[in-house]
């Protein structure tokens, strides 16, 4: 393990650690009420967790510029940065990502992609580089040209790509240009709460920039479980006595940590040269 803080790790009390639950029943009326749900109507004036306003990428695809225009550009280039942060995402996370998508540049990107990507065909997969059956997608999904949201037919469409390209652990990040449809945003809470399926969402304005290459955020590294049992028996202490990250923090969601994981932050520290602490997800 890296070097340890300078003393057990400060208490915050009062923590709980999540668990998901296998039961087989639960799953499959989850998986079944998410393929069941109704085709979204033309009425979007509800709210989504999400944020619900089309941004200008969704705009962009209802009514296409005229190529060589200002905002197509912008599109392309969106897409592109986007599209480079999921691949340092993946990477961060443990999983093996060709090196091309994490070196392309703007030029390389427009050629394999065209001048004005299909998003469908932005698509990644990725391997945990210390098991290679763990494996994660990512997903571009384009709006609904009615409705300017992500509607259930996409996302069930998301479903099946999972269902074929990550077979064995069926994680997905969904990568979205605007918010969802309310049948949308409830088949994703149908297929997440049977835990057959885990389906990350992330806004495209999100990923334009890598939030852990600002020079304020620290490095966080997830413990192996091997790893947490150590510090845990090291210091004395219970996990729930650990400080804590909340799983909604743009880092925690950045490096997909899961309610109970424990992560260690190094910083950079002027008397001692890095000072390194530990947080439970909560």
């Amino acid at each position: 393990m890296a070097s340890a803080p300078a003393g057990p790790p400060s208490s915050a009390g009062g923590g709980t650690t999540g668990g998901a639950s296998s039961a087989s029943k639960k799953t499959n009326a989850a998986t079944a009420a998410f393929h069941n749900l109704p085709v979204d109507s033309d009425d979007t004036d509800d709210d989504d967790e999400n944020g619900g306003a089309a941004g200008a990428a969704a705009a962009e695809q209802q009514q296409a510029p005229p190529a060589g225009s200002i905002s197509e550009d912008k599109r392309t280039k969106t897409l592109f940065y986007v599209r480079r942060t999921a691949a340092q995402m993946l990477k961060d996370r443990g999983y093996v990502v060709q090196q091309s998508n994490l070196e392309m540049g703007i030029e390389d990107f427009k050629k394999e992609f065209g001048e004005r990507p299909d998003r469908s065909d932005l698509m990644m997969v990725g391997s945990m580089v210390d098991d290679p059956m763990q494996q994660i997608s990512v997903h571009f999904l384009d709006p609904d040209t009615k409705s300017e949201k992500i509607g259930v037919e996409k996302i069930k469409a998301v479903v099946d790509q999972v269902k074929e390209f990550t077979p064995n652990s069926k994680n997905a990040i969904l990568i979205l240009p605007c918010g969802l449809t309310p049948f949308a945003n409830q088949g994703i809470s149908e297929a997440n709460s049977g835990h057959q399926y885990r389906l990350e969402l992330f806004m495209e304005k999100e990923l334009i920039f890598n939030i852990t290459h600002h020079q304020s955020v620290p490095t966080h590294q997830l413990l192996s479980e091997l790893e947490k049992r150590q510090l845990l028996e090291r210091y004395k202490v219970k996990s729930s006595q650990l400080p804590r990250i909340q799983a909604k923090d743009p880092v925690a969601r950045y490096m997909g940590l899961r309610i109970g994981d424990v992560v260690r932050i190094v910083r950079a520290s002027e008397t001692a040269g890095r000072y390194v602490t530990y947080r439970m997800t909560v």
